[in-house]
């Protein structure tokens, strides 16, 4: 792991990371604790690409100042104008790992630093489908005092979401009596519905 390999900063991810990424390239090559802070600044500014930090005149000393520089660019905005498309773009169906959409949706409410709980309740509930239990699981949502206890909601109502038959859904069906598990068969009925047969499998 070097300075050389670690990545430019173009605006393709959140400022916030990549700081701490460098940071830790840093302490790991050990040089939080050889170099001062102005000088890792210039460091940092090195793999800064020069679409965006191009003006030597601009004076730039501690990494308050350089998150501030960074996050004014238009590099920036455009990032998270692209998150919160992504965002109102998610969407949850069955075939959806639960774990995986929170991890995903988590992350894209940060990088469109969206920080405030009513706005992040209206985020989540914008992208979710909700028609089953929309009255128990909105009152839930507007009840939750903080974001930790919104995706603990979350979590459960998509597990209980995930345990409804819908169509899509793949089922297993057992005979009570023999528990023998119920199987289709390429025979179809003559009439009626001429649906596939079924029949318990032996």
């Amino acid at each position: 792991m070097s300075f050389l390999s670690f990545p430019e900063y173009n605006g393709s991810c959140h400022p916030d990371d990549w700081l701490r990424n460098f940071k830790f390239v840093a302490a790991f090559l050990g040089r939080i604790s050889s170099e001062s802070e102005s000088e890792l600044v210039n460091l940092a500014l090195l793999k800064i690409s020069r679409s965006i930090y191009n003006d030597k005149n601009i004076q730039i000393s501690n990494f308050s100042q350089l998150i501030e520089f960074l996050k004014a660019d238009p590099s920036f905005k455009i990032f998270k104008t692209n998150s919160e498309q992504k965002l109102s773009a998610l969407k949850f169906t069955y075939l959806t790992n639960v774990q995986d959409f929170i991890i995903e949706l988590r992350q894209l409410l940060s990088d469109a630093e969206i920080f405030d709980l009513k706005l992040q309740k209206q985020s989540i509930l914008k992208i979710l489908p909700i028609k089953l239990f929309a009255d128990s699981f909105s009152l839930k949502i507007a009840e939750s005092q903080s974001i930790n206890e919104v995706f603990i909601n979350l979590q459960n109502f998509l597990f209980q979401y995930n345990r409804v038959v819908k169509y899509g859904s793949v089922i297993t069906l057992r005979h009570i009596d023999t528990g023998k598990l119920l199987s289709s068969s390429l025979e179809r009925y003559t009439g009626g519905s001429k649906q596939y047969w079924v029949c318990i499998k032996f």
